[in-house]
């Protein structure tokens, strides 16, 4: 996530530091006053990282599925067998 004057932070990290402190991590009590209605996304890091590849997040019960990170959700919701998403059954 970008800050709108240009520092990069993970999410998780940024929104915690956000929530307690309320100023940039780097700027500190001399910077502007942060919301997470702030929080630009990094497009040039979101796509280095969609094109990672990565293992199925149920590799340990036996899904041996591997592909890239922006495919990971749908393969969880549409391929995985060992995904509990997949067997939901809908009451409605």
């Amino acid at each position: 996530m970008n800050l709108q004057h240009g520092h990069s932070f993970c999410t998780p990290c940024l929104s915690e530091w956000v929530e307690m402190n309320h100023t940039c991590p780097i700027e500190g009590i001399d910077g502007q006053l942060l919301t997470k209605a702030q929080f630009v996304p990094n497009l040039a890091i979101r796509s280095i990282l969609d094109q990672h590849e990565v293992r199925c997040v149920h590799v340990k019960v036996g899904c041996d599925w591997t592909g890239r990170l922006d495919a990971l959700q749908e393969h969880l919701k549409s391929e995985c067998m060992a995904s509990p998403v997949r067997f939901r059954v809908d009451v409605s």
